[in-house]
């Protein structure tokens, strides 16, 4: 979902906010949806189809739909954007009409059992007071496969990463709650016993805030800008992916 610092510091731009989104911009499209893009990858070939096939997908803590807008362009017909805030609903509806919203608490989802296809959050998950609860509901309303994108946990976030958030627009405090891949395993093992699933943890760099901020002051056309942060982010992953800042759990259930 991102941050509104990281909205407004994308976005600069961009007519609105929100900007980012929807900009055509090669870069801040690349920055933006990088890890989604990884991790659908990996789903379509762990399930060997294409997500633009499956019928219903939930975005959860989907905040003004970025997520939801990105699996649009990639074919998706009906893609549901949950969030609990009313206000952002309404941003959702105005900026992609394509797009469905509802207001629902995500430790809480009003769906019965396997009701998506597809279930999705990023940056989201950590902003609710049980973390481990709205993964166990995503878990519990998807039909094929959940991805979830947050912060890794490891020395790295121990050390430098931010502990305490604060919402810029009403400063409401949350824990930063990270993930690993045993701990990922382990939630996703609890509720799904007797039930046939493949898991997947995967570690990597992301920094979208920071090589946004820093592309934009380099000259040259956007499409060498994305280049260089590719050459960037593969020197990363192949050289210091084990302490990489952000996870990526993939959970694939098994008929």
């Amino acid at each position: 979902m991102g941050t509104l610092s990281d909205a407004k510091d994308l976005s600069k731009e961009t007519k609105s906010p929100w900007g980012f989104h929807d900009t055509p911009d090669p870069l801040i499209r690349y920055l933006r949806d990088r890890r989604l893009e990884i991790g659908v990858e990996r789903i379509e070939r762990m399930t060997k189809t294409t997500i633009s096939s499956w019928k219903k997908i939930l975005v959860v803590c989907g905040g003004v739909g970025g997520e939801g807008t990105y699996l649009r362009k990639k074919g998706c017909t009906r893609v549901l954007i949950s969030d609990k805030s009313l206000d952002l609903a309404r941003i959702v509806q105005q900026r992609d009409r394509a797009l469905r919203a509802v207001v629902m608490d995500a430790e809480n989802l009003g769906f019965t059992d396997q009701s998506f296809d597809f279930v999705v959050v990023q940056d989201g998950i950590h902003h609710l007071k049980n973390p481990v609860l709205g993964l166990v509901e995503m878990l519990r309303v998807a039909r094929k496969a959940v991805l979830l994108i947050e912060p890794h946990q490891g020395w790295v976030a121990k050390c430098f990463g931010t502990k305490i958030e604060k919402d810029v627009k009403t400063g409401d405090l949350n824990f930063v709650f990270r993930w690993n891949p045993a701990f990922f395993r382990q939630v996703a093992s609890s509720y799904l016993v007797g039930t046939p699933f493949l898991v997947e943890g995967i570690r990597l760099w992301d920094h979208n805030f920071l090589m946004g901020k820093i592309f934009r002051k380099i000259p040259g056309p956007a499409q060498l800008k994305v280049k260089l942060a590719q050459t960037i982010y593969g020197l990363l992953q192949g050289l210091l992916r084990p302490f990489g800042n952000m996870f990526i759990g993939i959970v694939i259930k098994r008929s």
